[in-house]
């Protein structure tokens, strides 16, 4: 029974991944992401944080329900914060126990955060550059599963959000070079 498990959500992983790859074109390939994501991993919310080198905040790049760049938070702030610091995945099953948890956000949102997971986002110089969480599993707290399918997730959204991005900059190198 509990292959037959795995092997479910191993199928629905794939399919996912499938979908987030045919939407890397798309403008909306981060809501897509954040969709799948949620529907994965069975969970609330889910957001991703990117770095801004000019003014050292994690920046909400896209969220379920919430508008992009709606919240910043400093780099040392935060569950969010220390995952960019120290490229360290957490699973938390009551943040309002976590010292690191900032209540801010919950308030600014009008939102109750129960339980995440939070992990890197890392590019190919293992440099990271940002952070993405899910929030408040549907049915109780997350587990080792939801952990092992995050940080393939992580690793797979990393790499293609990172190619994303490059392509958007040499977009704009190349319209530059053209007025030129």
């Amino acid at each position: 029974q509990e292959l037959i498990k795995l092997m479910i959500r191993i199928q629905e992983f794939l399919k996912v991944s499938e979908e987030i790859i045919e939407s890397i074109l798309e403008d909306d390939f981060c809501s897509v992401l954040i969709n799948k994501l949620c529907l994965i991993l069975k969970c609330d919310r889910a957001s991703v944080f990117r770095y801004d080198r000019f003014t050292d905040n994690l920046i909400l790049y896209d969220a379920e329900g919430l508008k992009k760049n709606s919240i910043k938070i400093p780099k040392n702030k935060g569950i969010v914060g220390s995952v960019f610091l120290t490229g360290e995945k957490v699973k938390i099953d009551d943040v309002y126990l976590d010292k690191r948890f900032n209540k801010e956000v919950d308030k600014k949102t009008n939102y109750r955060t129960k339980n995440m997971i939070c992990f890197p986002l890392i590019d190919n110089d293992k440099q990271i550059f940002g952070a993405i969480q899910a929030i408040n599993k549907i049915n109780g707290s997350f587990d080792s599963d939801d952990l092992e399918f995050m940080d393939i997730f992580g690793k797979e959204a990393s790499c293609i959000w990172k190619s994303k991005l490059n392509f958007g900059e040499t977009n704009n190198i190349i319209s530059k070079m053209k007025i030129m």
